[in-house]
């Protein structure tokens, strides 16, 4: 009789990620592949295949991307040694998102481990106005541009503007949306949605019939979830013959919240 020792190579791989992201955002994921083997594990291919609408950003030194797959080699991985990554993926598709990770060696066969993460997509609504850069004389038009862009990755729907103004100025005309005009008011109809990327524009026009600094306030609110945004500023009227002042309009910071939907 004679003793024989036997060796063998045991690849094992692991990959864990965040369980909730938002659509359009990066996360990280932790790669581990180790050997457990008595033998040194060579020629170890792996392969991390992503879910639709991702995208592989870093973390593999010598990995490259094959189609909706990263791909990469380790030449050799010593009994007990283990390599581990940091992956970084872009998500772009709501849902179920599953990143899969396989190796595949000849001294130890094949090896998977699957990561879930739910990514929910988000409307983001921003708005823009560009409101009068000068004092206004009483019976002249003040224009104000109102730009509203969804920067999310989900429409959002039912999207109502109203823009007030404080005594002594009126609205009088508008371009962009369907509206109404009441005192010192514009009641803009809702858009039924403003699509990912999507802007709408409206130009609205007010008069004053009294000099002094008047007040404007615009809200945008959203009928998904609790969107809303609200910018207020401030537009200097004088009447003929009379000093304005240097500044027209001092605009406080608006205020956002994205609407979330799983």
């Amino acid at each position: 009789s004679h003793k024989i020792t036997v060796r063998k190579a045991d690849v094992s791989v692991a990959i864990e990620g965040p369980p909730i992201k938002f659509a359009g955002s990066e996360a990280i994921y932790q790669v581990a592949v180790k050997n457990s083997g008595t033998a040194v594990a060579d020629n170890v291919n792996l392969s991390l295949q992503l879910p639709v609408g991702a995208r592989y950003l870093s973390g593999i030194d010598g990995g490259a991307s094959a189609g909706s797959a990263v791909k990469w080699r380790i030449a050799s991985l010593a009994p007990g040694g283990q390599r581990e990554y940091e992956v970084r993926v872009h998500l772009g598709a709501a849902g179920l998102n599953r990143l899969e990770i396989q190796s595949q060696a000849v001294a130890s066969g094949t090896a998977n481990c699957v990561a879930e993460t739910e990514v929910e997509s988000v409307s983001d609504l921003k708005l823009v106005v560009n409101d009068p850069s000068a004092p206004t004389a009483i019976g002249e038009q003040a224009v104000y541009e109102l730009h509203l862009v969804n920067r999310g990755s989900q429409a959002a729907r039912q999207v109502k503007i109203v823009m007030q103004f404080s005594d002594g100025v009126e609205p009088v005309s508008f371009e962009g949306c369907d509206a109404r005009i009441v005192p010192g008011q514009l009641l803009c109809q809702p858009l039924p949605q403003l699509g990912p990327g999507e802007q709408a524009t409206l130009k609205i026009k007010a008069q004053a019939h009294q000099p002094g600094a008047h007040h404007y306030r615009i809200e945008v609110t959203a009928q998904d979830g609790d969107a809303r945004i609200v910018s207020e500023g401030t537009t200097r009227f004088f009447a003929d013959g009379g000093r304005g002042a240097a500044a027209s309009t001092a605009r406080r910071a608006e205020t956002s919240i994205p609407t979330t939907t799983r």
